[in-house]
């Protein structure tokens, strides 16, 4: 983060304990987002939650939304999950690190 100066952040996640941790740990930064931490409890994976209480297009269009926004992105940090998969192949970027936690969400 010091590296690059970056003055802001683009989170996507709809995980809301994802969220408060990383405000947390990045208090000096602005953070950007579309629909962050909108999931506050789960029963299971996120993914099955967004499919349960959203229709298929209201999804889809948050995904492509949270696409194009990394896209506007110079740099990717993130868990290994399905956009940051399509977000590294889609763009090239000044810096990327995707973390692998051996989970499912």
């Amino acid at each position: 983060m010091h590296k690059f100066d970056y003055a802001g952040i683009f989170v996507a996640t709809e995980d809301s304990e994802i969220l408060k941790e990383i405000k947390k740990e990045f208090p000096e930064y602005k953070l950007l987002s579309y629909k962050a931490g909108e999931i506050k409890n789960t029963d299971g994976y996120i993914g099955d939650t967004i499919r349960k209480t959203k229709s298929a297009d209201e999804a889809a269009i948050d995904y492509l939304t949270v696409l194009y926004a990394l896209d506007q992105c110079d740099s990717l940090i993130g868990g290994l999950c399905g956009a940051t998969i399509v977000a590294k192949y889609k763009k090239s970027y000044r810096y990327i690190h995707i973390y692998d936690l051996q989970k499912s969400y």
